[in-house]
């Protein structure tokens, strides 16, 4: 139902999957559908006009929120690289 955003530098089956309101809007969700996704627990807002599915990574939700991203060795550990 929502789209899938392209990451052309991770591999097509990394938990990492986010979007812009305007992602949603631009498939053709409403601004009803999202607010609804998100109260029934489908849908994360996690900051202003960014939302991920249910079930993110907790790490990714944090980044998110505090405007930044998982870069280095926080993504590579998500990614199941061994780091130390």
């Amino acid at each position: 139902m929502y789209p899938r955003p392209t990451r052309p530098a991770l591999p097509p089956d990394a938990p990492l999957t986010l979007w812009r309101r305007t992602d949603l809007v631009a498939a053709g969700i409403t601004g009803r559908q999202i607010t609804a996704a998100v109260r029934e627990g489908r849908l994360l807002r996690l900051r202003r006009d960014r939302y991920a599915p249910a079930g993110t990574h907790p790490d990714v939700c944090a980044a998110v929120r505090w405007g930044g991203r998982l870069d280095c060795v926080s993504l590579l550990a998500l990614l199941g690289v061994f780091v130390r």
